[in-house]
């Protein structure tokens, strides 16, 4: 289906009355725009994917649009039966400011990881783009999945911090699931492209520092969505405190690589606890270049106290149980296609 089609068809859908309160203004064609190319790629690639799979996770009819809000931004709607994605072109920009046009972060990786990037066929600043973005696609999907258990009522989630004080552990539990989904779904993304990489020159630092290099930038993507509440916290917000979100995307990320045929046939496992350490220790240099302009070290450097209340509060949030009102994404899509 084209861009053209998609927005034709989303005009005529439910979205475009309450309570969605969306208008067809706020859609975002880009066609004859800067980054056209770009766009329609990343267009492609999430149809594709949500083509494959629609039907059997029973979350048709949907659509796909990119709104024009400038803010790092996406959306995962269900109204009337209908399912709909918004991607803000204020994420897309933003992915493309911070990590695929962000020369500063080429020179930086290019310096410390020399050998390993003239191995890529990418920037690591396009890889980190990627990446994030792809991210980004998967955990709204994830979110389109929780969402068809009950697929007649409406229902939203968006990826910006709320600056309400309330707190729903239930809606903790929907994002750390959508996460733990969207890290699955990229493993494989990052299997295949080490598999094309180091065909036959495979390693386990070699796998490790390109592991290290593509948490940074998924980091730097979840860091841009909160721009609140940079110190720690566990029972507040609308969403988990980033730092717990990168933290069981790594854990994750690492726990199916290290399950996948490839790395046990090639003797490769990437030890999650202390590669977090790097992953962390990189991103704060790239906030004192001025690379990366989240500020986020500070809670870095608090997270490291509270290691045990990181885990607990996890734990908490993987057994709290949402099977009344949602899917768990990860357990429909093994269901599924397993």
């Amino acid at each position: 289906m084209s861009y053209s089609k998609e927005i034709d068809n989303i005009i005529k859908s439910s979205i475009i009355s309450n309570p969605a309160n969306f208008t067809k203004s706020e859609i975002f064609n880009f066609s004859d725009l800067p980054n056209e190319e770009l766009y329609e790629q990343f267009y492609n690639f999430c149809r594709t994917n949500m083509d494959i799979h629609a039907e059997k996770l029973n979350i048709n009819p949907n659509y796909f649009v990119f709104t024009n809000d400038i803010r790092s931004n996406a959306q995962a709607v269900r109204i009337k039966g209908e399912y709909f994605m918004l991607i803000n072109m204020g994420l897309v920009q933003s992915s493309i400011d911070n990590l695929l046009q962000n020369e500063e972060l080429d020179k930086f990786f290019n310096k410390r990881f020399p050998d390993l990037i003239s191995k890529y066929d990418n920037s690591i600043a396009g890889l980190g783009f990627q990446v994030a973005t792809q991210f980004a696609y998967y955990h709204e999907l994830a979110h389109l999945i929780q969402f068809s258990k009950q697929g007649e009522l409406y229902k939203s989630l968006q990826e910006m911090y709320s600056t309400s004080p309330s707190f729903n552990i239930e809606q903790h539990k929907l994002e750390i699931n959508a996460d733990t989904y969207a890290a699955f779904a990229i493993t494989n993304h990052i299997q295949d492209y080490l598999e094309k990489t180091f065909t036959d020159d495979l390693s386990e630092e070699k796998v490790k520092d390109t592991f290290v290099l593509i948490s940074v930038c998924l980091l730097n993507h979840i860091a841009r969505f909160a721009t609140i509440n940079l110190d720690l916290y566990f029972d507040k917000s609308s969403h988990p405190h980033p730092f717990l979100r990168l933290f069981n995307v790594i854990l994750n990320i690492a726990h199916y690589l290290n399950s996948t045929h490839y790395f046990q046939e090639n003797n490769i496992k990437i030890f999650a606890a202390s590669t977090l350490k790097e992953i962390f220790d990189l991103y704060q240099d790239l906030e004192k270049e001025k690379i990366f302009t989240t500020n986020f070290g500070k809670a870095l450097d608090k997270a490291e106290k509270f290691q045990d209340k990181i885990v607990e509060y996890l734990g908490e949030l993987i057994n709290f149980d949402i099977e009344k009102n949602y899917y768990d994404a990860l357990e429909k899509w093994n269901e599924v296609f397993e």
